[in-house]
């Protein structure tokens, strides 16, 4: 496939792939330019989070799914041409603005998302982008054997459980160490998409909650995550 990432990035940058309007989806998989549509930040005001994410949301995979949909489809989308608009840009201002949704970025190397909550970063997917379970093995949490075994128990008995939340429920692994390898997630993902200087972007904006918060979910300030990366390069 396009994405070679594991665990529930894969399955959430598709769905973010998915819900992009057809005109707006064709025009990233062909990397075309796109101008900006003129109506975006009028039209992307969310409702307000009166049950930001109620705990009975948590078990199912997706219960607003088609929900989400139908506000994606009614909802003008915030897209255009990373040449225009860098990364950094649509991040920043997405971030300011305190947007919950799915950015999904299309470019030579391939395709992209970020994830977000109100604002804060809980995901993203870049085309180099390690998985959940070569990040725990590169920390030395798992070794390869505890790393099949869980991917047997996903593929048999747990499908629509991730694959972190079933290393946990092997108790291989708890959840600050889960935290840990998926913020190292965010912040390589992130990392690689803001080097991108061509290509298109589209937003698709949710409702708060429209999708479950993970058993364990990080949210992290793009300040913070771009302090992060600068002690990287030094």
């Amino acid at each position: 496939g396009m994405l070679r990432l594991g665990d529930v990035l894969d399955r959430r940058t598709q769905a973010a792939v998915a819900a992009v309007p057809d005109n707006l989806r064709t025009a990233l998989n062909q990397r075309t330019t796109d101008t900006l549509e003129e109506e975006t930040t009028a039209n992307l005001r969310l409702p307000p989070s009166s049950s930001s994410s109620s705990s009975s949301d948590t078990g199912s995979n997706l219960p607003h799914a088609r929900e989400v949909q139908q506000l994606i489809a009614r909802k003008a989308v915030y897209s255009g041409d990373l040449t225009v608009f860098p990364p950094m840009e649509v991040l920043s201002m997405l971030c300011r603005s305190r947007r919950t949704g799915s950015l999904v970025m299309s470019g030579s190397l391939g395709i992209g998302a970020v994830f977000m909550r109100q604002g804060l970063l809980t995901g993203a997917a870049s085309p180099d982008n390690p998985n959940i379970g070569a990040l725990l093995k590169h920390r030395g949490l798992i070794n390869e054997d505890q790393m099949k075994l869980a991917s047997a128990n996903q593929a048999g008995s747990a499908p629509n459980k991730l694959l972190g939340e079933i290393l946990i429920s092997l108790g291989l692994i708890n959840k600050e160490e889960l935290g840990q390898a998926l913020t190292d997630q965010l912040i390589i993902g992130i990392g690689d998409l803001l080097t991108w200087d061509s290509g298109t972007f589209a937003f698709s904006p949710e409702l708060v909650g429209g999708v479950p918060v993970a058993e364990v979910e990080v949210a992290l300030e793009l300040k913070y995550v771009l302090r992060l990366l600068e002690g990287d390069e030094e």
